[in-house]
Protein backbone atom coordinates (compact mmCIF):
# COMPACT_ATOMS: atom_id res chain seq x y z
CA UNK A 1 0.00 0.00 0.00
CA UNK A 2 0.82 3.41 -0.91
CA UNK A 3 2.07 5.93 1.37
CA UNK A 4 -0.27 9.39 2.05
CA UNK A 5 1.58 11.47 0.24
CA UNK A 6 2.49 9.47 -2.58
CA UNK A 7 -1.64 8.90 -2.91
CA UNK A 8 -3.85 10.77 -4.91
CA UNK A 9 -6.99 11.83 -3.75
CA UNK A 10 -10.36 13.70 -5.52
CA UNK A 11 -10.90 16.98 -4.14
CA UNK A 12 -14.57 16.90 -4.07
CA UNK A 13 -17.07 19.76 -2.40
CA UNK A 14 -19.12 18.71 0.94
CA UNK A 15 -22.82 19.29 0.63
CA UNK A 16 -23.60 19.93 4.42
CA UNK A 17 -26.06 21.59 5.80
CA UNK A 18 -24.25 24.41 7.38
CA UNK A 19 -22.82 24.92 4.07
CA UNK A 20 -25.13 26.16 1.57
CA UNK A 21 -25.57 25.22 -2.44
CA UNK A 22 -24.79 27.90 -5.06
CA UNK A 23 -27.40 28.62 -7.96
CA UNK A 24 -25.99 29.82 -10.73
CA UNK A 25 -26.32 30.42 -14.69
CA UNK A 26 -28.78 28.25 -16.60
CA UNK A 27 -26.59 25.16 -17.55
CA UNK A 28 -26.90 25.97 -21.42
CA UNK A 29 -25.56 29.89 -20.34
CA UNK A 30 -22.64 27.92 -18.70
CA UNK A 31 -21.88 25.29 -21.15
CA UNK A 32 -21.74 27.74 -23.65
CA UNK A 33 -19.45 30.31 -21.85
CA UNK A 34 -17.15 26.95 -20.59
CA UNK A 35 -15.93 26.23 -24.05
CA UNK A 36 -14.85 29.62 -24.86
CA UNK A 37 -11.19 30.63 -24.69
CA UNK A 38 -10.98 31.91 -21.07
CA UNK A 39 -10.22 35.52 -22.46
CA UNK A 40 -13.07 35.71 -24.64
CA UNK A 41 -15.41 35.00 -21.35
CA UNK A 42 -15.18 38.85 -20.22
CA UNK A 43 -17.49 38.98 -17.50
CA UNK A 44 -18.33 37.28 -13.73
CA UNK A 45 -20.78 34.64 -13.12
CA UNK A 46 -22.96 35.42 -11.17
CA UNK A 47 -24.31 32.86 -8.21
CA UNK A 48 -26.89 32.54 -5.21
CA UNK A 49 -26.52 31.25 -1.99
CA UNK A 50 -30.21 30.91 -0.92
CA UNK A 51 -29.49 28.42 2.09
CA UNK A 52 -26.60 28.23 4.59
CA UNK A 53 -23.23 29.81 4.07
CA UNK A 54 -19.98 29.71 2.26
CA UNK A 55 -17.54 27.50 2.08
CA UNK A 56 -14.04 27.72 0.61
CA UNK A 57 -15.25 25.06 -2.31
CA UNK A 58 -18.94 25.69 -2.58
CA UNK A 59 -21.58 23.09 -3.69
CA UNK A 60 -23.27 24.37 -6.50
CA UNK A 61 -25.11 23.58 -9.52
CA UNK A 62 -22.37 24.42 -12.14
CA UNK A 63 -20.81 22.07 -14.21
CA UNK A 64 -16.94 23.40 -12.76
CA UNK A 65 -15.72 23.16 -9.38
CA UNK A 66 -17.01 26.37 -7.88
CA UNK A 67 -13.82 28.10 -5.65
CA UNK A 68 -13.22 30.95 -3.03
CA UNK A 69 -10.51 33.48 -3.66
CA UNK A 70 -8.20 31.67 -1.12
CA UNK A 71 -8.57 28.13 -2.09
CA UNK A 72 -8.16 29.62 -5.46
CA UNK A 73 -4.85 31.12 -4.37
CA UNK A 74 -3.93 27.81 -2.54
CA UNK A 75 -4.17 25.52 -5.76
CA UNK A 76 -1.94 27.90 -7.74
CA UNK A 77 0.27 28.17 -4.84
CA UNK A 78 0.58 24.25 -4.87
CA UNK A 79 0.11 23.28 -8.51
CA UNK A 80 3.11 22.06 -10.06
CA UNK A 81 5.01 23.50 -13.79
CA UNK A 82 3.13 20.54 -15.81
CA UNK A 83 -0.33 21.16 -13.96
CA UNK A 84 -2.93 23.58 -15.95
CA UNK A 85 -5.53 25.76 -14.38
CA UNK A 86 -7.77 28.41 -15.81
CA UNK A 87 -9.78 30.15 -13.48
CA UNK A 88 -13.26 32.13 -14.53
CA UNK A 89 -14.38 34.79 -12.70
CA UNK A 90 -16.79 34.19 -10.92
CA UNK A 91 -19.14 35.69 -7.24
CA UNK A 92 -21.82 34.33 -4.78
CA UNK A 93 -24.51 36.38 -3.53
CA UNK A 94 -25.95 36.23 -0.14
CA UNK A 95 -28.19 39.00 1.22
CA UNK A 96 -26.19 42.49 0.30
CA UNK A 97 -22.96 40.42 0.74
CA UNK A 98 -21.02 38.98 -2.49
CA UNK A 99 -18.05 37.56 -2.35
CA UNK A 100 -15.64 36.61 -5.41
CA UNK A 101 -15.44 32.89 -6.68
CA UNK A 102 -13.72 30.94 -9.54
CA UNK A 103 -14.98 28.12 -11.44
CA UNK A 104 -11.64 25.84 -11.92
CA UNK A 105 -11.63 24.92 -15.68
CA UNK A 106 -8.78 22.11 -15.98
CA UNK A 107 -8.01 22.45 -20.16
CA UNK A 108 -5.12 20.11 -20.94
CA UNK A 109 -6.48 16.60 -19.36
CA UNK A 110 -2.84 14.22 -19.76
CA UNK A 111 -3.33 10.69 -20.01
CA UNK A 112 -3.19 9.67 -16.49
CA UNK A 113 -5.86 6.65 -16.81
CA UNK A 114 -4.32 2.92 -17.09
CA UNK A 115 -6.43 2.14 -19.95
CA UNK A 116 -6.73 -1.51 -19.17
CA UNK A 117 -7.84 -1.41 -15.04
CA UNK A 118 -10.04 1.47 -15.95
CA UNK A 119 -13.41 0.89 -15.95
CA UNK A 120 -15.36 2.22 -19.20
CA UNK A 121 -18.88 2.62 -20.20
CA UNK A 122 -20.05 3.94 -23.92
CA UNK A 123 -16.81 4.05 -24.75
CA UNK A 124 -15.69 6.81 -23.00
CA UNK A 125 -17.24 7.43 -19.99
CA UNK A 126 -15.24 6.60 -17.07
CA UNK A 127 -17.21 4.61 -14.41
CA UNK A 128 -13.92 3.54 -12.13
CA UNK A 129 -10.58 5.57 -12.57
CA UNK A 130 -7.18 3.74 -12.05
CA UNK A 131 -4.64 6.28 -12.66
CA UNK A 132 -1.23 5.05 -14.17
CA UNK A 133 1.34 5.96 -11.48
CA UNK A 134 4.15 7.02 -14.12
CA UNK A 135 1.77 9.16 -16.28
CA UNK A 136 0.45 10.97 -12.47
CA UNK A 137 3.82 11.36 -11.21
CA UNK A 138 5.09 14.91 -10.93
CA UNK A 139 1.04 16.34 -11.03
CA UNK A 140 -0.61 17.86 -8.09
CA UNK A 141 -3.53 19.39 -9.61
CA UNK A 142 -5.20 17.55 -12.48
CA UNK A 143 -8.02 15.83 -13.89
CA UNK A 144 -8.55 13.54 -16.55
CA UNK A 145 -10.92 13.81 -20.43
CA UNK A 146 -14.32 13.78 -19.34
CA UNK A 147 -14.39 14.66 -15.57
CA UNK A 148 -14.65 18.42 -15.61
CA UNK A 149 -16.30 18.48 -11.80
CA UNK A 150 -13.66 15.82 -10.72
CA UNK A 151 -10.29 17.12 -9.69
CA UNK A 152 -7.46 15.40 -8.38
CA UNK A 153 -4.58 16.27 -6.08
CA UNK A 154 -1.59 14.64 -4.75
CA UNK A 155 -1.51 13.62 -1.36
CA UNK A 156 0.98 16.66 -0.51
CA UNK A 157 -1.29 18.78 -1.79
CA UNK A 158 -4.24 17.13 0.19
CA UNK A 159 -2.39 17.70 3.19
CA UNK A 160 -1.01 21.15 2.52
CA UNK A 161 -4.87 21.98 2.37
CA UNK A 162 -5.96 20.27 5.17
CA UNK A 163 -3.01 22.35 7.39
CA UNK A 164 -4.98 25.40 5.75
CA UNK A 165 -7.85 24.50 7.26
CA UNK A 166 -9.92 25.20 3.90
CA UNK A 167 -13.29 24.75 4.35
CA UNK A 168 -16.29 22.56 2.31
CA UNK A 169 -13.18 20.01 1.01
CA UNK A 170 -13.95 16.30 1.31
CA UNK A 171 -11.33 13.87 -0.34
CA UNK A 172 -11.60 10.40 -1.52
CA UNK A 173 -8.78 8.34 -2.91
CA UNK A 174 -8.08 7.54 -5.98
CA UNK A 175 -7.05 3.93 -7.07
CA UNK A 176 -3.37 3.92 -8.61
CA UNK A 177 -2.38 0.72 -10.86
CA UNK A 178 -0.68 -0.90 -8.19
CA UNK A 179 -2.80 -0.55 -5.99
CA UNK A 180 -5.98 -2.68 -6.25
CA UNK A 181 -7.64 -1.73 -3.42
Amino acid sequence: MVGEKAAFFYLSERAAAEEGVAKGPQASELDRLLHLDISRIGEVLAFLLEDGGYADFQASDALLPLMSERLRRTLDRLRSPRDELEWIPASIAKGDEVRPYFLLRVPGHPEVLDAKLTLFAGGDFVVRAVLDRTAATGRNVFSFEAATHRIIVSGSVRVRLQEEALTGLVFEKVRLAEDRS
